[in-house]
């Protein structure tokens, strides 16, 4: 996707919204529903969200606000729906959810087309294939596939950073830009205010 929009296809990127729900079954006894253990769709799959904003965009969020749905007895978020504004000048929303219908997508929106990662999160549902469809202005609609194990592809990275020494796709810089987000979508969250970053 980096690639598509680098080289200009849907023109300058305006707009990035993702999204990753699931209904949770299970809330008595899931892990996903212990505060104190960081518990909530925000640090579940939330974080994937702001993670691919932050990285696709290319940009860190200066500004964001957060309005969450609490479960009454485990006071953590079920649902929550945020917007950031990147220092880039994109305007990006997400949502997350524990309460709602499965899905796991994102979409960036152009001056001249629209890219749609319709197995964004989860590709190894569909067999570990990934979809991208990208549309332009002059009506072409092109579909592309991607395959893979993710969660084989990240052990056999990690695994040569420690026993070969090569370096980490995903810096320590860019973990610490990680929870500074998500902590600062925390505290919109709590407190209902707009977070300046």
């Amino acid at each position: 996707n980096c690639i598509y929009i680098a080289a200009g296809e849907i023109g300058d990127v305006k707009y990035m919204r993702t999204h990753f729900s699931f209904y949770l079954e299970d809330r008595e006894t899931n892990i996903r529903m212990n505060d104190e253990l960081g518990g909530g769709s925000l640090f579940d799959v939330g974080c994937y969200c702001v993670h691919s904003t932050r990285h696709i965009l290319g940009a860190e969020p200066i500004e964001l606000f957060v309005q969450s749905h609490f479960d009454s007895h485990h006071s953590v978020d079920l649902t929550t729906n945020g917007w950031m504004r990147m220092e880039n000048g994109v305007l990006a929303q997400f949502t997350c959810s524990f309460d709602m219908l499965f899905q796991n997508e994102y979409e960036v929106v152009g001056t001249k087309g629209k890219i749609v990662v319709s197995r964004a999160y989860r590709p190894d549902v569909d067999g570990g294939e990934g979809r991208i469809t990208v549309a332009t202005a002059d009506g072409n609609v092109r579909e592309e596939t991607v395959s893979g194990d993710q969660y084989a592809l990240q052990i056999e990275h990690f695994s040569r950073a420690v026993l070969e020494g090569t370096p980490l796709l995903y810096s320590p810089e860019r973990m610490i830009k990680q929870a500074r987000a998500l902590d600062a979508c925390r505290t919109s969250m709590k407190t209902g205010a707009i977070v300046r970053l």
